[in-house]
């Protein structure tokens, strides 16, 4: 595994576990009153995106 595929999936990992976070506990929730659940989906959805557009675009070049 390479720098810049570590760097993908880590990325990606990190937005679906900052969105779990502060979706699913209390962290945060005196800062983010109203919008922890909206951010929360929004950075699970981000992190879910990246991960899969690495993915499609890591089996489209190995088929080649």
């Amino acid at each position: 595994m390479d720098l810049r595929t570590a760097f993908a999936v880590g990325m990606s990992g990190f937005y679906v576990l900052a969105g779990l976070v502060i979706g699913l506990t209390p962290f945060a929730s005196d800062v983010l009153p109203s919008y922890r659940p909206a951010l929360a989906m929004v950075l699970t959805g981000y992190g879910l995106l990246r991960l899969l557009l690495y993915w499609r675009k890591r089996r489209r070049d190995a088929s080649t």
